[in-house]
């Protein structure tokens, strides 16, 4: 099948349809990076700016940030913070192999990690003992005990990193 030159969209699809696409890929669902980033303890007036660098790095859509930085918003602390990252991440030449992770962003691992982390510390404060809650919490999410254990100390090196990062 041809794609039209220049677009990359089929002759036989409508630009309505082909622009949902485009902005929406995978399941043509719209799934906001603030509905699922339970790991960003952010104000209100952050969640814009971080929902615009993830459309930068995931859709390469440059837009929503642009349109921010032209506005007269301050930026906080921590906005800067996750801009410098995306500076040194995409303007900086990059080293071979894989890219860096962004840092508003925790691995699928990590974030698993820190829900049962949670868990734990709920069945603990119920009245179980640690092993107790670690094989409870291993029994309901199928992660190894070792892994969880580690991570509920601290001492997961990943996990470290990525707590700070936020």
């Amino acid at each position: 099948m041809r794609k039209q030159k220049g677009t990359g969209k089929p002759p036989w699809m409508s630009h309505q349809l082909w622009t949902r696409i485009k902005h929406n890929p995978g399941t043509g669902e719209r799934h906001d990076f603030i509905d699922w980033a339970f790991w960003l303890d952010l104000p209100p007036r952050d969640w814009p700016w971080v929902e615009a660098l993830e459309q930068l790095d995931r859709l390469k859509d440059k837009k929503p940030l642009r349109r921010l930085l032209e506005s007269d918003c301050e930026l906080s602390s921590k906005v800067r913070q996750y801009l410098a990252d995306l500076i040194e991440r995409r303007c900086v030449p990059l080293p071979k192999g894989r890219p860096k992770t962004p840092a508003y962003i925790v691995s699928k691992d990590d974030a698993l990690l820190m829900i049962a982390g949670e868990s734990i510390r709920a069945y603990i404060q119920r009245g179980d003992s640690e092993e107790v809650a670690l094989d409870k919490v291993e029994y309901e999410t199928h992660l190894a005990k070792t892994a969880l254990r580690n991570s509920y100390e601290g001492r997961r090196t990943s996990l470290r990193k990525s707590k700070k990062r936020l």
